[in-house]
């Protein structure tokens, strides 16, 4: 058979080669660069996926001045007009403070040009605070793109929560992200048309109890089609932390299927002189007990974490894994379970390796092997971490170890060939809009350097 020439190859089959390239944040940058001069049926694919993600932040200085990133995104389009319908995907932030947002008088009509083709899915804004200073033009274009009947997902960081309120019903997906001011004036634009029908609510971190009960206003937001849930309590500062994700568990449907749950636990445990932990640790402690998410009976995916206590005094990392496993009220729906143990900081040193309790460990193995009780269950990850940054190879050395022991102490899930291990440094971040993006159904990837 005689070889078909390369421009006679069906468009469709350039896309599926496109597909096939790895999501690697700088990775595919550069490959999708490289595949589009390959021949001009690889531009098309290319330039859709390169450009379905923008970042805009700090603008880039050159000798003759500053180029600020609005300007340079109006001039890509102005010059390529076919991208800007790429777009499915913005973030932007002043994460240096620089105040290039203010500054930017291209900013508003390059958004506009975007918000034109109704194709933008996603908003990510990042230290925005405080919003008000922002230029009218700047916030009308946003509130353009919260009123394209295309937009459905918001992520907000360092960035008043009151923007949710211009969002319109459209919006399914919600990241609050570090929100601490609740309060700021867009009066100059229109307010909610009516409460969001959410179906992704995550509040990880930051003023996470005064996000929550900012949320839970009910002419704002509608959480009886919630179906995912990632909320944390790994910074709590006090018993009002958990009183309020208890509240929010509350207003969640019972229909809920995927909740990921960080645990509040110590990092350096203070103790008293007689060596038993102080009360206001223990009240936390005591009220976290009290947060249960029983009530749902649907849940197909959970993921706890929890960070270990790094005072042999308090209870085991895993407990609470069990307990709250153990409680569940419809463990038979349940498919995937994703535990992940995280090893902090003793004072300055790394957490050293100590073996894990074979008792606990064992508890665990006996709960997620009773068929009678988890019978849809197809997969347990066991996720153990250590902080990366002053860990080291001692530290490492632990991890491989970690692994293997507390392998060796879950036979039935082993047996059961439902068991993933998984053993790693972390670092003491919530992942990047991007890394989010990127393992979204629908992610891309597209970057302008400004």
């Amino acid at each position: 058979m005689k070889d078909m020439p390369m421009h006679q190859l069906p468009l469709e089959l350039f896309e599926v080669i496109v597909d096939h390239l790895p999501r690697d944040r700088l990775d595919n940058e550069k490959d999708l660069k490289t595949v589009s001069l390959v021949c001009s049926a690889f531009r098309h694919p290319c330039q859709q996926r390169l450009f379905s993600y923008i970042q805009l932040d700090r603008p880039s200085e050159t000798p003759q001045s500053v180029v600020l990133p609005g300007r340079k995104l109006l001039a890509l389009f102005e010059h390529s007009p076919k991208l800007a319908r790429y777009v499915q995907g913005l973030e932007m932030g002043d994460s240096d403070g620089v105040g290039w947002i203010h500054q930017d008088e291209d900013l508003p009509r390059a958004l506009n040009v975007i918000v034109q083709h109704h194709n933008i899915r996603h908003l990510g804004l990042a230290c925005l605070n405080p919003f008000s200073t922002i230029p009218p033009a700047t916030k009308q274009a946003i509130a353009t793109i919260f009123a394209s009947r295309s937009f459905h997902s918001l992520y907000l960081h360092q960035t008043p929560i009151s923007v949710v309120t211009w969002c319109k019903p459209s919006l399914t997906h919600l990241e609050l992200d570090c929100i601490e001011d609740t309060e700021d004036d867009w009066t100059d634009l229109r307010p909610l048309d009516g409460p969001l029908g959410l179906q992704f609510l995550s509040v990880p971190q930051g003023d996470v109890a005064g996000t929550i009960e900012y949320l839970l206003q009910p002419e704002w937001i509608d959480l009886q089609n919630l179906k995912e849930l990632f909320v944390s309590a790994k910074s709590a500062g006090g018993t009002a932390h958990f009183e309020s994700i208890t509240r929010l568990f509350s207003a969640c449907p019972a229909t809920l299927e995927t909740l990921w749950y960080a645990m509040w636990s110590l990092r350096h445990a203070p103790v008293g002189p007689d060596g038993n932990l102080f009360g206001s640790v223990l009240a936390k402690m005591r009220a976290q007990d009290l947060v249960d998410f029983s009530r749902f009976s649907t849940l197909r995916n959970i993921t706890l974490s929890n960070l270990v206590v790094c005072n042999t005094k308090t209870r085991d990392s895993i407990l609470p894994f069990v307990t709250r496993l153990r409680n569940l009220s419809a463990p038979h729906v349940v498919e995937t379970i994703r535990l992940i143990v995280r090893h902090g900081e003793i004072g300055n040193r790394p957490h050293l390796y100590e073996p894990p309790n074979a008792d606990h460990w064992g508890q665990l193995d006996l709960l997620l092997t009773d068929k009678l009780r988890f019978a849809r269950l197809k997969c347990v990850t066991i996720e153990i971490q250590t902080m990366g940054i002053s860990a080291g190879a001692e530290s490492l050395n632990g991890l491989a170890k970690a692994r293997k022991d507390i392998a060796s102490l879950l036979p039935g899930i082993q047996e059961a060939g439902i068991l993933e291990m998984k053993a790693e440094e972390w670092y003491p971040y919530w992942p990047q809009a991007w890394e989010r993006w990127f393992n979204s159904p629908w992610g891309g990837l597209g970057f302008l350097y400004p």
